[in-house]
C-alpha cells in the first residue's frame, strides 16, 4: 500500500508495548480480519503531538473537542458569564442564543474543520484497513477522503433530526470492506440542520432514540451490527452521555455475557469512566497514543 507520507518517519513503538497489550492488539486484528470489529472514530484520533508534528502539521488538522470549544467560546462577547468548566455542547448553546442563530456557530465549524484540513496518516492507516462499519461523531470528512484515496467507495449516512424523514441504511449484503457504511451520528459539516453541538441538540438526539425503526436515528444495520461485534473506540474519551445512552438503548435486555468485549486506544483515559466501561461495557483500555498503536494494528492486520 502506498501512503501519501514517509512511513519511514513514523518510529516503531513496539518496544514500548507491554505483552499483554500487544496480545489485545492481535485479537483486534483478527477481528478486523475477520469482519467483527466496528470502527469508532472520535474528534482526539486528529490529534497529534508535537514529536509527529513533522508528519501532520497544527494547521492540517480540525481542533479537538476541547480545543472547538475554547475556539467557539472566544467568538463570545458575554463569555465571562460561562464557567470554566463549561463543556462543548454548553458554549455552543450559549454561542447559539447570544448570536440569535446556528448559522454563525456553523460558520466558524466550517473555518476550523473543514477549510485547509487533510487527513492524517493515522486515517490513512484506518482507512486501509478492512472495517465494514464505521460510526463517528466527528464533523468532518477527512476519513471519507482518506477511503477514498485508497480506492474505497464509502456509502456516507448522516444523523437527520427531522423524524418524519426515513433514516439512510445500506442493507448488509452491500456493505464490504471496498464499500463500508461510514455512519456519522453527530451530523457533516456540509449538513448544517444534521449538526450535533448544543445542549438542545443532543436532547433532540435523545429524544430521537425512541423513534421506530426505520426512523430510528441510528440506521438498523448498524443497530444489528453492534450488538454482535467488538467495537474500536479510536480518539474517543467515552464521556458523552448521548454514546453511553446509545449502548444502553441497543444492549438493553440482552445478556452481558452475550455480547462481544470492546476495545479503546485513550493515552489518558478519565478513571471512572475507565471502571464504568471496563464493568459495564467489556471494554478494554489500551492506554497508549494512537500514534503508538495504530500502525503496529495495521502491519497486524496486513501481515499475511
Amino acid at each position: 500500500m502506498s501512503f501519501p507520507f514517509d512511513t519511514t518517519l513514523i518510529p516503531d513503538a513496539s518496544a514500548e508495548i507491554a505483552p499483554s497489550d500487544y496480545n489485545f492488539i492481535q485479537t483486534i486484528a483478527a477481528n478486523i480480519k475477520r469482519g467483527r470489529c466496528i470502527l469508532f472514530l472520535g474528534a482526539g484520533v486528529n490529534y497529534c503531538s508535537d514529536e509527529n508534528e513533522k508528519l501532520y502539521k497544527r494547521e492540517q488538522r480540525p481542533p479537538t473537542g476541547w480545543e472547538l470549544a475554547q475556539l467557539i467560546k472566544a467568538e463570545l462577547v458575554h463569555r465571562d458569564m460561562l464557567k470554566d468548566t463549561a463543556n462543548l455542547s454548553e458554549i455552543a448553546q450559549y454561542h447559539e442564543l447570544e448570536q440569535g442563530s446556528f448559522d454563525s456557530l456553523t460558520d466558524l465549524l466550517t473555518k476550523e474543520i473543514k477549510t485547509g484540513k487533510s487527513p492524517s496518516p493515522l486515517l490513512y492507516y484506518l482507512a486501509s484497513m478492512p472495517f465494514q462499519y464505521v460510526m463517528t461523531t466527528n464533523y468532518d470528512q477527512l476519513f471519507e477522503t482518506a477511503l477514498r484515496a485508497v480506492k474505497k467507495e464509502p456509502y456516507v449516512g448522516v444523523y437527520n433530526r427531522q423524524r418524519d424523514k426515513l433514516t439512510f441504511d445500506v442493507p448488509p449484503n452491500q456493505i464490504t470492506t471496498e464499500k463500508p457504511f461510514v455512519y456519522k451520528v453527530h451530523g457533516d459539516i456540509d449538513s448544517r440542520s444534521s449538526i450535533v453541538i448544543t445542549d438542545e441538540d443532543y436532547i433532540q438526539f435523545i429524544l430521537r432514540m425512541s423513534d421506530k425503526e426505520n426512523y430510528n436515528p441510528i440506521p438498523q444495520s448498524f443497530t444489528d451490527a453492534l450488538t454482535s461485534k467488538s467495537i474500536l473506540f479510536i480518539g474517543y474519551r467515552l464521556m458523552d452521555y448521548n454514546l453511553r445512552l446509545l449502548f444502553k438503548t441497543l444492549r438493553w435486555g440482552r445478556d452481558p455475557i452475550t455480547l462481544p468485549k470492546n476495545y479503546s486506544i485513550d493515552p489518558a483515559p478519565n478513571h471512572l469512566i475507565q471502571l464504568l466501561f471496563e464493568d459495564n461495557y467489556k471494554t478494554h483500555f489500551i492506554v497508549l497514543d494512537a500514534w503508538k498503536i495504530i500502525p503496529l494494528l495495521y502491519k497486524e492486520v496486513t501481515k499475511e
